[in-house]
C-alpha cells in the first residue's frame, strides 16, 4: 500500500479518567492510495472465526472516534489464484472514493450512532459502481445493510478475472445490476436484479486456451441470455456466512447467489 497524502483534522489523544488511551479525529483523509492485494486461495485459511468489522471495532480496547474518514482518488487491485488457475484472477477498482462516518470503538460505550460507508469507483475500468453500507457497531448480532448498482457494464470486462481463475469467459452487456441485502453474523437475504442482453459464456480446457465447444454450447442452453429490456429481480435464497472468511467473501457469495437465480 502506498499513499500520496494523509490529512488529520482536529486530532485529540491522551488518557481518560480510567487511564484508557483515546484517539479522536474530526476528519481523516487518505489521498491517492494505491493498494495491491494478492491471495493464494490454495493455502487454507487458519481455522478461526473471522470477526465482522462491527465486532472488531466494538472490542477495541482503546477509545477510538473518527467522525469522518475519506479515501479519495485511489486505486485498489485484488488478485487471487487457486491450485487450478493458470494465473491470478484480477479485479480492479480505479478512481476509488469512500466517505465513512461514525467509526468508533465500543470502549466505554453502551450505544452509538449508525456507521455509514458510501463508495464510488470505476469497476474494471469499464463502469461506475456505487454502494452504500451501514451497520451499528454496538449491535451484537452484527446486523448490516448494503446496496449497490452498476450500469452499462460490458461482460467481457470481467474476463481478466474469469478466464484465468475459472476457465470461463463472458460476452454481452449488463445494462444494470443492483443488489439490496440485509444480513448479520450468520445469514444474508435481500434482492438482486439485472437487465442484460446477449449474455454468452465460453468454457476452456485446463490450459485456459482451447475452447470446450460442446460444453459451451450446452451451458448456454441453460442460460437466460436476455431480460427482454426489463430488470429481472429476484429474492435471493438465504446465504450462510463462512465464519472463517471475511465480510467481502460473504458479500461475494450473496451476489453469486443472485447471479445464479437470475441467469439460470
Amino acid at each position: 500500500i502506498t499513499t500520496g497524502k494523509l490529512l488529520f483534522k482536529n486530532m485529540d489523544w491522551g488518557f481518560d479518567a480510567k487511564d484508557v488511551f483515546f484517539l479522536k479525529f474530526r476528519e481523516v483523509v487518505l489521498n491517492n492510495i494505491d493498494a495491491s492485494i494478492y491471495r493464494n486461495a490454495s493455502i487454507p485459511n487458519e481455522i478461526k472465526v473471522n470477526k465482522m468489522y462491527s465486532q472488531k471495532l466494538r472490542e477495541l480496547k482503546i477509545g477510538l472516534d473518527v467522525s469522518v474518514l475519506k479515501i479519495v482518488n485511489s486505486k485498489l487491485t485484488y488478485e487471487e489464484e487457486t491450485n487450478t488457475s493458470n494465473a491470478p484472477g484480477k479485479l480492479t477498482f480505479s478512481n476509488f472514493n469512500i466517505t465513512a462516518r461514525n467509526i468508533y470503538s465500543g470502549q466505554g460505550r453502551s450505544s452509538g450512532p449508525q456507521t455509514t460507508i458510501d463508495v464510488s469507483t470505476n469497476f474494471m475500468n469499464s463502469a461506475k459502481l456505487i454502494a452504500n453500507w451501514s451497520f451499528n457497531i454496538m449491535n451484537k448480532s452484527e446486523h448490516f445493510k448494503i446496496n449497490g448498482e452498476i450500469n452499462n457494464f460490458p461482460a467481457l470486462a470481467m474476463n481478466p478475472f474469469l478466464k484465468p481463475y475459472m476457465k470461463v469467459s463472458a460476452s454481452g452487456t449488463i445494462d444494470k445490476m443492483r443488489f439490496d441485502f440485509n444480513g448479520n453474523n450468520s445469514v444474508c437475504t435481500g434482492t438482486f436484479g439485472m437487465n442484460y442482453k446477449d449474455l454468452k459464456m465460453t468454457l476452456y480446457q485446463k490450459d485456459g486456451k482451447k475452447e470446450r465447444k460442446l460444453l459451451s454450447e450446452v451451458g448456454n442452453l441453460f442460460l437466460r441470455d436476455d431480460t427482454k429490456g426489463g430488470v429481472l429481480t429476484t429474492e435471493i435464497k438465504p446465504v450462510e456466512r463462512k465464519k472463517d472468511c471475511s465480510f467481502f467473501n460473504f458479500l461475494w457469495l450473496s451476489i453469486m447467489q443472485g447471479l445464479k437465480q437470475t441467469v439460470i
